[in-house]
C-alpha cells in the first residue's frame, strides 16, 4: 500500500517540442518531458536499448524485445513531501508493434481515456500509445487529483510525440456483430505457434455464444502472403490432415487445436483471415465481412 499524501498540483505553461524525425535521440530527450509546476525533475532522462533494457524493466524486457523495442527514455519527478512520478517513453520500430505491446498489458475493463491513439487509468497508473510509442505513467504517494495530473502529464508528452493518434488501420476491419469491447491485440511473433504465421490482429467474439477468436494477418505483400498460406497447409498436411479448398478458403483440423473446431482461412492481397468455428456459414459469414471492410478501407482492390 502507498503512503498517501495530499497537495494541490498544476501542470505548467511550456513550450511543446516535438520529438525528432525517426525517433528521439539522446540529446533531445529532455523535450520530451515537460516541467511540472511544485515537481523537481530528478535529473536528466535516463535512455536504455534492447541490449540493456533488463538493466531496467529486467524480466518484462523480453516482451518489449518481442515487440521491436528500440530504447525508452525515463526519467522521474519529486516533490514534497515524498510524492514522486515516473515517465517511460517506449520507441517502437511502428505504430503496430508500439500497438501490440499496449494491447499486451491495458486491462479488458472500460477504463479508456482520450489521450494519444488510446490510453488507460488505473490507480496509480496511465499508460498510453501514440504512433511508434508506447508511454508509461506511475505516480507514487498522490491522493487528490491524481487521475487528472497524470492525464494532464500525459496530454502535454502526447503532444510532444510526433506520430497520428489513430490505431492500427486493420483493427477497423474487424466486424463489430458479437465483438467483445476492447479484446483486439496484435501478436508479434509465431501466431498460433507456428512461426510460418508470423503476427497477427486478433479480437475476441462471442459467436452463437461460443468464444472464439477472429485474426488478420498482414503480409509484407502478397507473394509473403501466399508463402505463408502454403506453408501452413503444407504443415497441416504432412500431419495427414484433409484440406478442403474453396477458391480462396481453406477449411481444416490445426491438430494443434482440436478442441476449438475447424480452422477456417481466407486470403486476398496481402492478408489472411479467418477463425476457428464448425459451423462453415457463421464463418463464412464473419469473413466476408471482414473482406468486405478492407475493401472499405482501401486494403483491398
Amino acid at each position: 500500500m502507498f503512503r498517501k499524501v495530499t497537495f494541490p498540483v498544476v501542470l505548467a505553461l511550456c513550450c511543446i517540442l516535438p520529438a525528432a524525425a525517426g525517433g528521439f535521440t539522446e540529446d533531445k530527450a529532455g523535450d520530451l518531458f515537460p516541467n511540472l509546476d511544485g515537481w523537481v525533475k530528478d535529473g536528466d532522462p535516463e535512455l536504455y536499448y534492447a541490449d540493456n533494457l533488463w538493466e531496467y524493466i529486467n524480466g518484462a524486457a523480453d516482451m518489449y524485445l518481442l515487440y521491436d523495442f528500440q530504447k525508452v527514455a525515463t526519467l522521474s519527478y519529486d516533490t514534497e513531501p515524498n510524492g514522486s512520478i515516473t515517465v517511460d517513453i517506449y520507441e517502437h520500430s511502428s505504430l503496430r508493434e508500439a500497438f501490440g505491446v499496449y494491447s499486451r498489458e491495458r486491462p479488458r475493463e472500460d477504463v479508456f481515456l482520450a489521450v494519444g491513439a488510446q490510453g488507460y487509468y488505473e490507480k496509480g497508473v496511465l499508460n498510453f500509445f501514440k504512433g511508434n510509442y508506447y508511454v508509461k505513467i506511475t505516480g507514487f504517494y498522490i491522493e487528490t487529483g491524481e487521475k487528472s495530473l497524470l492525464l494532464s502529464v500525459a496530454r502535454d508528452v502526447a503532444a510532444r510525440l510526433q506520430g497520428d493518434q489513430q490505431m492500427p488501420e486493420v483493427l477497423a476491419c474487424f466486424p463489430q456483430d458479437g465483438k467483445v469491447a476492447f479484446s483486439e491485440s496484435f501478436i508479434a511473433r509465431d501466431f498460433l505457434g507456428r512461426s510460418v504465421l508470423h503476427s497477427a490482429y486478433i479480437a475476441d467474439y462471442d459467436i452463437k455464444g461460443e468464444q472464439k477468436q477472429v485474426f488478420i494477418i498482414e503480409a509484407a505483400d502478397e507473394a509473403q502472403a501466399r508463402s505463408m498460406l502454403a506453408g501452413y497447409v503444407d504443415k497441416i498436411e504432412a500431419k495427414g490432415q484433409q484440406v478442403e479448398r474453396y477458391k480462396t478458403v481453406c477449411r481444416f483440423e490445426d491438430p494443434y487445436f482440436k478442441s476449438s473446431g475447424k480452422m477456417n482461412l481466407r486470403w486476398a492481397g496481402r492478408y489472411l483471415w479467418g477463425l476457428f468455428c464448425d459451423d462453415p456459414d457463421a464463418a463464412d459469414a464473419y469473413m466476408d465481412r471482414i473482406e468486405k471492410n478492407m475493401k472499405a478501407n482501401h486494403l483491398l482492390g
